[in-house]
């Protein structure tokens, strides 16, 4: 049997980030009992990319190595390849294969956000000591230095700790509490991770706790006070 080009094997990363420079390795095999020069065309998402060299010339049960080379797209790849043999005059369709990269997402960064933002009170009077938990849940890919701003009508108030490493996929808890004004109180919570020793902002939440205010019966009007004892006084 002349050439016959089968696809046998690849080297490719499982995931690439977008803009990377990609170079796939295929491996075609000559499953024929002759010598022959085998090809191999390739595709990204439908689009025709470069595959060195253009042909090879392979021995029997030998492989023929191939490079496809790519810009990874903001997307996850679809990979189709195609194997030929030169048959004196043309090349003939022998076998293909499809592979996919996945689009790496991660950002190598921690990333806050609030997972909880609890009051002991959702309403309060004027004086009262309201306490305030906050909870931070790292989300992103590596662990890092998390931390909450508490404001109260925007005055900033102290939590305790002030920050805290967090690995990924895993919380910390933050107390605090501030002091009910004579209005409702706008308590607001903002989160931070750090990066080369700047806080980069991530996420924020809030949730107004309700000024209670003491219910004032009013003083009966002269005649309803006098009315309500008529009769009922004798002097004698």
């Amino acid at each position: 049997m002349a050439a016959f080009a089968v696809i046998q094997s690849y080297v490719a990363p499982s995931k690439a980030k977008s803009g990377a420079q990609m170079a796939v390795g295929v491996v075609v095999w000559n499953f024929g009992t002759e010598a022959g020069h085998l090809a191999l065309l390739a595709k990204v998402n439908g689009v025709d990319v470069r595959v060195i060299p253009d042909f090879i010339l392979v021995e029997p049960n030998q492989g023929g190595n191939f490079i496809v080379s790519f810009i990874m797209p903001n997307q996850v790849a679809q990979m189709e390849f195609t194997a030929f043999h030169w048959d004196v005059t043309q090349w003939v369709f022998d076998n293909n294969n499809t592979l996919t990269i996945l689009l790496d997402t991660a950002t190598g960064q921690p990333k806050a956000v609030v997972d909880a933002l609890l009051l002991t009170v959702p309403k309060a009077s004027k004086g009262d000591t309201v306490g305030v938990t906050v909870k931070l849940e790292n989300i992103g890919d590596v662990a890092g230095q998390l931390a909450p701003v508490l404001t109260v009508n925007g005055v900033v108030q102290a939590l305790v700790p002030d920050s805290s490493w967090v690995e990924p996929l895993t919380r910390a808890s933050f107390a605090g509490s501030f002091v009910m004004p004579d209005r409702d109180a706008l308590v607001e919570v903002t989160a931070f991770h750090s990066v080369g020793g700047q806080w980069v902002f991530d996420h924020g939440s809030s949730f107004t706790v309700i000024l209670e205010t003491a219910a004032v019966m009013p003083a009966p009007a002269y005649k309803e006070l006098n009315a309500s004892f008529a009769g009922k006084v004798s002097f004698g």
